[in-house]
C-alpha cells in the first residue's frame, strides 16, 4: 500500500492508463533502455507479458568512463536474448543546460528508430517516484496545471505513442524484484537537478511536512489530470468557432455570452501549442472575455489580433501581402487566387479566409497590396494582410469593402 493510500491497482486506476496494451504484443515496440533498474524491470514486465518484437534503444551520455563498457554489456545481453538493440553515444556540450540537451537527444534518437522500424510505441521506465518529483518540479517552475500532471501512462508524444506502465509502482517495489541492474552514480551526483531534488530536497519536505510528501504529490497529479479532463470537455463546444484560411486562423467569440476565464484560458491554450507569459495569457483572455478591440500579441511564432471577441491568429511569415500575381478573368478569391465559383459577399472575416470570391471579365490584371480607407466596422489590421485586384492602375476590386 502506498503511503498516500493509493495501491498499485489504484493507482492504475486514476492514472487511466492501460498499463499494458495487449495489441502491441505482436508489434514491434522500442524500449528506453539504461540498464538501470527501471529500464531492466520494464523489459521484464514485457517479455514476461508475452511481447515478441522488442527493440532496445540505449543513449550512452558520456558522462562516466564506465558508461562504454555498460553499452557492450548491453549490446551483448541482447544478443543472448535475441533482441535488437540500437545504441547511441551522446557527445555533451561543456556549456549550456546538459540535462535538457540530453534530454532533446534522448527524444532525437528514440524518434529516429521509431520511425526506421515503424514502431507502434515507445516504453518508458518511468515510476511513481519519478512523477512525484515531476510533479513538484512543475509547481515550482509554475507550469499550467494539466502539465503537471505528467508524465502519463499513454500519451503521444513528438510523433509517438509513449507507454510507461511502471507509473503505479515504487521506486522500492522494482528493487524489490531482485532483478540484475547498472547502477549509474549521476542519479546521485548533486550537480544534476533531478538528483538535488531526490536527496536534499524531498527528504526536506518529508522532514519538515512527513513522509506523506510523495503520495500528496501525486494526488496533486492525479487531480490537475482529471480537471484538465473537465475542461477540455467543457470548451469542445467552442471548436464550432474555429476557422481555418490559408493565411490566418479565427477565433469568433464575439455572439458568445457568459464567458469565463479559466475556460477561455484553457480553450487558447489546447488551441496555440504556444509559448506565451503568463501576463500575456491575461491578457489574452481578458481581451477575449472584454471583447477588446485594437490589441495585439507577439510571440516568436504567432501574431493574434483581438476584435471585439475576435481572435486572428497569424504566422508571422503570413502578416502582410506584399507579392504581385496576375490573373485573366474568372472567379478569384479573397487571396487573389482562380477558383471555382463560389460566395460572392461576405464580411472581413470572410475575406481573411478566402472566402470572398469575385467574377471578373475578360481581361489583364494583376494581384497587389490594396490602398485605401476600408468601410466600417472592419479592423485596422486586417487591411494590410488581403490584397485588392487592379487594372492598369485602377483598383477595381478591393476585398474588405465587399458587401
Amino acid at each position: 500500500m502506498l503511503e498516500s493510500g493509493y495501491n498499485i491497482l489504484d493507482m492504475k486506476r486514476c492514472f487511466n492508463g492501460k498499463v499494458i496494451n495487449e495489441e502491441l504484443k505482436n508489434e514491434p515496440v522500442l524500449i528506453g533502455f539504461s540498464g538501470g533498474p527501471d529500464s531492466v524491470a520494464l523489459l521484464h514486465t514485457l517479455q514476461t507479458s508475452g511481447f515478441n518484437q522488442i527493440h532496445l534503444v540505449h543513449i550512452d551520455h558520456g558522462w562516466r568512463e564506465e558508461s562504454q563498457r555498460e553499452a557492450v554489456q548491453i549490446k551483448e545481453m541482447a544478443r543472448r536474448q535475441n533482441l535488437s538493440v540500437h545504441i547511441f553515444r551522446l557527445e555533451p556540450p561543456k556549456k549550456g543546460n546538459l540535462e535538457n540537451w540530453c534530454r532533446n537527444e534522448r527524444i532525437r534518437h528514440f524518434k529516429q528508430v521509431y520511425d526506421e522500424i515503424g514502431a507502434k510505441a515507445l516504453f518508458l521506465g518511468h515510476q511513481l517516484d519519478d512523477y512525484a518529483e515531476t510533479v513538484l518540479k512543475r509547481v515550482f517552475e509554475g507550469a499550467y496545471f494539466p502539465h503537471i500532471n505528467s508524465p502519463k501512462f499513454e500519451s503521444v508524444q513528438w510523433g509517438m505513442t509513449i507507454c510507461r506502465p511502471l507509473l503505479g509502482m515504487k521506486k522500492e517495489e522494482i528493487l524489490a524484484l531482485g532483478l540484475e541492474f547498472f547502477d549509474d552514480p549521476t542519479n546521485r551526483d548533486p550537480k544534476y537537478l533531478r538528483a538535488r531534488m531526490r536527496l536534499e530536497l524531498i527528504p526536506i519536505l518529508e522532514e519538515h511536512f512527513g513522509k506523506g510528501v510523495r503520495g500528496n504529490l501525486v494526488r496533486l497529479g492525479i487531480k490537475m489530470g482529471e480537471l484538465d479532463h473537465y475542461l477540455s470537455r467543457r470548451v469542445e463546444r467552442w471548436n464550432g468557432l474555429v476557422k481555418q484560411g490559408k493565411i490566418c486562423t479565427i477565433f469568433d467569440f464575439s455572439h458568445e455570452e457568459g464567458l469565463e476565464p479559466v475556460e477561455v484560458e484553457h480553450f487558447f491554450k489546447n488551441q496555440l501549442n504556444v509559448a506565451l507569459s503568463h501576463v500575456e495569457w491575461t491578457n489574452l483572455v481578458r481581451w477575449v472575455v472584454d471583447r477588446s478591440g485594437g490589441k495585439e500579441l507577439i510571440s516568436c511564432e504567432i501574431k493574434l489580433f483581438f476584435h471585439r471577441g475576435v481572435v486572428v491568429v497569424v504566422k508571422k511569415g503570413d502578416l502582410s501581402w506584399s507579392r504581385s500575381d496576375r490573373v485573366s478573368g474568372g472567379w478569384v478569391n479573397s487571396y487573389g487566387e482562380s477558383v471555382d465559383e463560389g460566395a460572392v459577399s461576405g464580411d472581413w472575416k470572410a475575406a481573411l479566409l478566402g472566402e470572398v470570391v469575385v467574377w471578373l471579365g475578360d481581361g489583364d490584371y494583376e494581384v497587389r497590396p490594396r490602398t485605401g480607407r476600408v468601410r466600417e466596422g472592419v479592423p485596422a489590421f486586417a487591411k494590410e494582410m488581403l490584397p485588392a485586384v487592379w487594372q492598369a492602375e485602377e483598383q477595381v476590386i478591393d476585398f474588405l469593402n465587399i458587401r
